[in-house]
């Protein structure tokens, strides 16, 4: 058995190749089930509501923060930030670094050749913003660094 059989979408689509999943990630059913659940059980809004499918909503959400960051070996479940997916984590780190005035005018970025567009793009507004440097770095023959 293998790791593409948890994958229902391999099941209905036997030859996808997928190569998207930091925009849209493809979910195992196991994940597929917990989001159901959750969504017919305990969906509501969290650190907002004053009643019981809330704040059981938020135990659950907070239980999630803490597992991973258990996972990753975090320091604290503040350095957990779930976002949609990795191009609107990569966009609100950009404009975090810019707005916070941590990226200056002559400060450079290194991306390597090989990025996706998704972590060229924030840059290269950053650079038009603020003037910061961008800068590629080639790959060698084996793609490599």
């Amino acid at each position: 058995m293998s790791i593409r059989s948890d994958f229902p979408i391999f099941s209905n689509n036997p030859d996808l190749i997928y190569l998207d999943s930091a925009s849209t990630a493809q979910k195992p059913r196991m994940v597929i089930d917990g989001m159901r659940d959750f969504m017919e059980r305990d969906y509501a809004n969290i650190h907002r509501g004053a009643y019981s499918l809330s704040e059981r909503s938020e135990e659950l959400y907070d239980a999630s923060k803490k597992a991973v960051a258990n996972l990753i070996g975090a320091r604290s479940v503040a350095e957990i930030n779930y976002t949609y997916n990795a191009t609107y984590a990569l966009n609100l780190l950009a404009a975090s670094l810019v707005r916070s005035k941590w990226l200056k005018k002559g400060d450079k970025v290194l991306l390597s050749m090989a990025e996706h567009h998704a972590n060229i793009v924030p840059w290269l507004i950053a650079k038009e913003d603020i003037g910061i440097e961008v800068e590629f770095i080639k790959l060698d023959a084996d793609f490599w660094l």
